[in-house]
């Protein structure tokens, strides 16, 4: 024999030693001492099988070894039928004994299939059934082969006995509350059998999933509806929710012990859709009963939030719900929660209208209590009692109580502990708190209006919500901010808020600069920089106007020698700083004070007491509106004006100004009564007062003449001036007319006689009469004033042409949700307006549209 000829080798007598020890392997490898030798032996003859020229028989070896399996198998599977038959065997024995045989079977062929290693590396890859390049039915590893033979005869013979097996230690547990299953490990090790068999390299196989998984799922579902269903029927829905608590927990307890996280999750998903989704109309209609006990039911509210948490509207698809571990939850729909959303929304705005209409009807009942006048102002701006009548009536307060505010923010911040408390601080229920506040804060009649007013009696030092600390006054600014931020119409906010704010800075009302300053923050905070330009522009104004008379009064030092007086003096006026910039027309508003002159007699005297000060308004900042009148100012404000003209227009050669006489006041000084009183009134009012220096008593129709203004314009400034008892009106005949006769202005007529009433007399010293404003108009229902609409137009347009120059082509629907988010800030339109905003910017030619799509392209 030559040394290269190979070594003979017979088929039969190798494979018989293959197969002895093959069967060796598997039924008593752990107990039997295979020789280093022994598998040499094992693995050559395999080689050599595999090798032998001209007659290689890996094939034949292969699909021997496949018989010598199956057989094995075959008997396995004969010996667990058996064991099933003859012995009446808890589930739990028959699960381990599965799994011991199978962890046997597993075990011995992963050392067998090293010893066939040869056949793998060679004729298996390529006669592969997936991935080789010759593939043949039926072809893998010889370890894959081994897994294949035992899922076609034993597994699929017992899958439903398995299945069966492993729901019935499942539901013994459920029926004992366990928090896990006591099983010693049996149904995880018979769930790894499943992974092992799938031979997909992945969290779970198909075949897990097919065979056990979604009929674990079911079950779950069946048995905790038949449990929920029943304790439903014989316990409150307060103990329910307890109950159901716990089934959970400990369900969650028992799948996270046996299963992995995705198998899990799907099974405590079934249980919450089971025991929480199709009982969700009743739970969620109970908790309408939760929310109106007294105390609120907050922690079985928690309870219910949490379990309609867990809901989704597709529970049975893989990977969807909460985690077991109480991981995080992703909901894609959960018409549940949105019911209990709406639930809480309705209770909490109705809780609000309730405080707020018994807020206003406990300021009303006070101020009726009171006699209905409200509050009156005090210490130097007191009005006076006098034989003339009564005094100018107090400034109501029911409608910008504090009461109210601080009704509005014990709902907020009660209910904001109940979101935080019962529905976790969840991001969807706070807004559900937002958008309740937003209703009954906008069920206030003309809410904007309101809150404007009841910042004004805090900014207003003629109001006694005024007169408190600063620390007070700051924690009363930022409730109203913070209500603000409620405010739908933001836009009518500012233009109320901006009326008022002109008025305290003209009328030099304001409490402090740090407290508007605050407000304005507030403001900014909310809305943004642009919202309070125009207000702070204002202040800016005053502190100019403030410079402006600092240079005024150095011009009429150089240019007068000191030799007039309209300007000396310290000013009557203050203010604080504000916004906007200087316009080509600018609105005058002077503040003056007339003090006694040297005779002493008279009444009202324009000596060398006299000082005047003067706003200068930037127009297109003030929401001021000039006034047709031909008013002719007295003889010193006259002089002033005209001297105070000469300067600004020495200063300022191309602006012109446009004198508002009604906005102006100022005090005089009052020689003719008892004792000397100064009287504080405005400047139409100071004009008719001048002229009773010449008399004691004037004809209406000469006063009109004295001061220019129609008769019709004069009585509104006068009757003030009677009703605080200075003046007196007297009929043709002489006689005063009093009482009944003299309820309105309109009672006053020309043929009137006003004279001064030589028996007025007051405690105090210091006389303010009512100011007429002119400026003010009514609000008619809930229409919004034409002014509103067109503001309202121009600021969709505008935003509407930003958002296109920006986009170039958009669609209908983005454009009008991308105006709103850009105007929530001022108000939120509706569809319909945005809509015919569009259609004017498209007759301008700024858009056009897309033909045959509903969007929109920018052609400006």
């Amino acid at each position: 024999m030559s040394l290269l000829s190979p070594e003979p080798i017979d088929f039969d007598e190798t494979w018989g030693l293959l197969e002895s020890s093959l069967l060796t392997i598997l039924m008593d490898f752990p107990n039997k001492n295979f020789p280093n030798d022994l598998w040499m032996t094992l693995y050559t003859g395999v080689y050599k099988l595999c090798t032998k020229p001209m007659d290689a028989q890996p094939g034949k070896l292969y699909f021997k070894l496949k018989e010598v399996l199956e057989d094995y198998v075959d008997g396995v599977l004969q010996g667990l039928l058996a064991y099933e038959a003859c012995t009446a065997h808890c589930s739990l024995d028959l699960l381990a004994r599965y799994r011991g045989a199978f962890d046997n079977y597993a075990t011995g062929m992963g050392y067998a299939a090293d010893i066939f290693s040869y056949l793998d590396r060679h004729w298996v890859a390529t006669n592969h059934c997936e991935t080789g390049r010759s593939p043949q039915d039926g072809v893998y590893t010889v370890y894959e082969m081994a897994l294949v033979v035992w899922k076609e005869l034993a597994f699929e013979s017992l899958k439903v006995k398995l299945r069966n097996h492993i729901m019935a230690v499942l539901n013994a547990a459920r029926e004992r509350d366990a928090p896990s299953l006591d099983d010693g490990g049996a149904v995880r090790g018979v769930l790894a059998t499943y992974e092992a068999l799938g031979m997909e390299r992945r969290d779970r196989s198909a075949l897990f999933q097919r065979e056990l998984e979604d009929h674990l799922v079911a079950d779950a579902k069946r048995y905790f509806a038949r449990r929920g269903t029943a304790l439903l029927a014989a316990a409150p829905v307060a103990a329910y929710l307890r109950a159901v608590e716990g089934f959970l927990a400990a369900e969650g307890g028992r799948c996270a012990c046996a299963f992995g996280p995705l198998t899990a999750r799907r099974i405590l998903i079934s249980a919450q859709v089971a025991l929480i989704g199709q009982h969700s109309e009743r739970l969620v209609e109970e908790a309408k009963r939760m929310l109106s006990a007294v105390p609120e039911q907050r922690d079985d509210l928690r309870r219910l939030y949490t379990l309609i948490s867990y809901l989704d509207d597709d529970a049975e698809t893989p990977g969807a719900g909460v985690l077991a571990g109480g991981g995080p939850l992703v909901l894609i729909d959960n018409p549940s929660m949105a019911a209990l959303q709406h639930v809480v929304q309705e209770h909490i705005r109705a809780q609000g209208l309730l405080a707020v209409r018994d807020a206003q009807a406990t300021v009303a009942a006070a101020a009726a209590a009171a006699g209905g006048g409200g509050d009156g102002d005090n210490g130097d701006d007191a009005s006076a009692m006098g034989g003339g009548g009564a005094a100018a009536e107090g400034k109501p307060t029911a409608a910008t109580s504090d009461e109210v505010v601080a009704a509005m923010l014990r709902v907020y911040q009660h209910y904001r502990g109940l979101v935080g408390e019962s529905f976790m601080n969840a991001a969807a229920f706070r807004g559900v708190l937002d958008e309740a506040c937003k209703a009954f804060v906008n069920a206030m009649p003309s809410a904007p209006e309101w809150l404007a007013r009841h910042a004004h009696c805090l900014l207003d030092r003629s109001f006694r919500e005024s007169r408190i600390e600063e620390d007070a006054r700051r924690e009363a600014l930022d409730r109203v901010g913070f209500l603000f931020a409620y405010i739908a119409d933001k836009d009518v906010f500012h233009k109320y808020y901006a009326k008022l704010l002109s008025k305290r800075i003209i009328q030099l009302t304001s409490v402090s600069n740090d407290a508007e300053e605050r407000m304005l923050d507030n403001m900014r905070r909310i809305s943004g920089f642009e919202f309070t330009s125009k207000l702070q522009r204002m202040f800016v104004d005053k502190t100019l106007s403030r410079d402006l008379h600092t240079g005024y009064m150095e011009w009429l030092e150089v240019c007068m020698g000191g030799a007039w007086d309209g300007g000396g003096g310290e000013a009557c006026g203050g203010g604080g700083g504000g916004g906007g910039g200087h316009g080509g027309v600018a609105a005058a508003v002077a503040h003056v004070l007339l003090a006694e002159g040297p005779g002493g007699a008279s009444v009202l005297s324009s000596g060398s007491g006299f000082e005047a000060f003067t706003f200068v308004l930037t127009a297109g900042c003030w929401p001021l509106q000039s006034v047709n009148s031909t008013f002719q100012p007295p003889a010193p404000i006259h002089t002033y004006v005209q001297r105070f003209l000469e300067f600004y227009n020495e200063v300022h050669s191309r602006r012109k100004l446009e004198w508002l006489y009604h906005l102006g006041h100022g005090e005089m000084s009052a020689r003719c009564f008892d004792k000397p009183y100064r009287v504080y009134s405005s400047t139409f009012q100071m004009g008719v007062l001048y002229q009773f220096n010449a008399r004691d008593a004037i004809g209406v129709s000469d006063i009109a003449k004295g001061i220019a203004i129609s008769e019709t314009e004069l009585s509104r400034h006068l009757y003030p001036l009677i009703k605080a008892g200075l003046l007196v009106v007297r009929d043709a005949a002489g006689q005063d007319v009093r009482g009944a006769q003299m309820q309105s202005c309109d009672d006053i007529i020309p043929q009137h006689v006003i004279a001064i009433n030589t028996a007025f007399t007051s405690k105090r010293s210091r006389i303010k009469i009512n100011i007429v404003d002119h400026s003010r108009q009514p609000v008619k229902g809930d229409v919004p004033p034409v002014e509103l609409i067109s503001d309202r137009k121009a600021s969709v347009q505008a935003a509407v042409c930003r958002i296109m120059k920006a986009r170039r082509e958009l669609a209908h629907r983005d454009l009008c949700t991308e105006v709103k988010a850009q105007l929530v800030h001022l108000f939120v339109p509706d569809v319909p307006f945005i809509k015919k905003c569009i259609e004017e910017l498209i007759d301008k030619d700024y858009l056009g549209r897309v033909e045959g799509k509903d969007m929109y392209t920018y052609c400006a």
